[in-house]
């Protein structure tokens, strides 16, 4: 098989395991009588690591990873830096003025601060075209090339473009804000993995080790399903499970050992 086919198919098999999860995730949560604050606001329900997750991976796209490879480390290192202050005036100056005045966008804080709903509609077409005509075809085609690169499928990248912008428009329509910020998160577990793997940070058992990492701080401090009497329970039983697999692989390694001495 062709290793390109292999490859697109761990890569469609990925990412319908994370629609999966997603799915998993989001019909667990409860949900806002009101819809509009459902689908806009995840009736803000959200626990902190998928906001957290969303924030970061919605600065993740590919113009960061097709376009970044390319521009000058020291530059893109400061420009992430600066990010940094951006994000501390975000948390202590902006979100505070939010919450004082009860808003959750930009143009309705506009609205609420000069009381003109007139500005307020001007505003928000104006961050509606610059996201369909700047931001958007920008990732879709950085996007688009990064898949004709990788994985030659027999399509033109406008085709793969639509096929982006459909998923995305179906995770919005069916899920709201909700199921993209869990994709998101999920995806950036994938990406600290798997990125973590192929650039050399640690080897596949280490990832394992940080999964299993990320899966007990999960338990333990955002769900709080895991107490101290259900952990040390967690690591008797995996200690029980990894003895009986170091016992299986020692009798293997004497057979084959003997198989070996034997001619066989």
């Amino acid at each position: 098989m062709d290793s390109n086919m292999v490859q697109l198919a761990v890569f469609l098999g990925l990412t319908a395991l994370v629609a999966l999860a997603t799915w998993w995730r989001y019909r667990k949560d409860a949900k806002s009588a009101d819809s509009a604050q459902d689908f806009f606001l995840a009736g803000k329900h959200l626990s902190w690591p998928f906001i957290a997750g969303s924030l970061l991976l919605t600065n993740i796209s590919a113009e960061q990873i097709v376009g970044m490879n390319g521009a000058q480390v020291a530059l893109v290192a400061w420009w992430e830096f600066g990010a940094i202050a951006g994000l501390l005036i975000l948390a202590h100056v902006l979100v505070p003025l939010y919450y004082k005045h009860g808003c959750t966008t930009t143009p309705e804080l506009i609205e609420r601060r000069l009381g003109d709903p007139g500005l307020r509609a001007l505003v928000s077409i104006l961050f509606l075209a610059g996201y369909l005509c700047i931001l958007l075809p920008v990732v879709l085609y950085t996007g688009s090339l990064f898949m004709k690169s990788m994985f030659s499928p027999q399509l033109s990248i406008f085709q793969i473009a639509c096929f982006f912008a459909v998923v995305g428009l179906a995770y919005a329509f069916f899920g709201g804000l909700r199921a993209i910020a869990i994709s998101d998160t999920f995806n950036g577990i994938g990406l600290l993995v798997l990125g973590g793997i192929y650039s050399g940070a640690f080897t596949p058992t280490e990832a394992a080790a940080v999964a299993a990492l990320h899966a007990l701080i999960l338990a333990g401090v955002v769900y709080r399903a895991l107490t101290w009497r259900t952990l040390y329970g967690v690591l008797l039983e995996s200690t029980r499970a990894s003895a009986v697999i170091t016992l299986i692989l020692a009798g293997s390694f004497i057979l084959n050992y003997a198989f070996t001495a034997e001619g066989v």
